[in-house]
């Protein structure tokens, strides 16, 4: 089998899974799902390689709170999605307002609607919602929670063994 790299930045980036996603159906071309420790590399990685990031944002599952990042470029539109998986409990991870100045507020609109904490934001006060506020609005109770797997219906697991995997066009693909 030949060694596949989808981008030169991810040949550094160290995620437990990739994953293609048909472009149509999601606007995404590459999902890669990190743990949080691996999140600021990540980011760092496509920031280095031209990319910006579009918006971050979380979905409320079962499992915990994935906490989502989407990255493009503009010379060759190509969507990346970081994905990575925090617990109830204790919603926390490090902020990459450092890294790339535009998280900031999303990193503040994050922690508005759904509690997450962003370690080492410089100003993690609330953005929309008033400080008395209470509680976070895209929270749901636990009985209401779904699998988040269920969101990756249109994106085929390419496997674990990133960067180097089989090229998604030609999976057979034999030195």
């Amino acid at each position: 089998m030949k060694d596949w790299i989808p981008a030169e930045w991810l040949k550094d980036v160290e995620s437990f899974d990739l994953a293609a996603c048909k472009n149509e159906a999601t606007g995404t071309k590459w999902n890669l799902f990190l743990q949080h420790q691996r999140l600021r590399k990540a980011a760092r990685a496509l920031f280095d390689a031209g990319y910006f990031l579009e918006d971050i944002t979380g979905m409320d599952g079962k499992e915990g709170i994935e906490v989502i990042y989407h990255f493009n470029q503009y010379e060759k539109p190509s969507r990346v999605t970081l994905r990575t998986l925090i617990v109830h409990e204790n919603p926390e991870i490090p902020t990459i307002s450092d890294i790339i100045p535009a998280a900031n507020w999303h990193e503040r609109e994050c922690y508005d609607f759904f509690g997450i904490t962003f370690t080492g934001h410089p100003n993690l006060i609330p953005l929309l919602l008033p400080d008395n506020f209470g509680f976070h609005p895209l929270l749901k109770k636990e009985d209401k929670r779904v699998s988040l797997f269920d969101s990756l219906s249109n994106c085929q697991t390419i496997g674990v063994k990133v960067p180097c995997v089989e090229s998604p066009e030609n999976p057979s693909d034999k030195e």
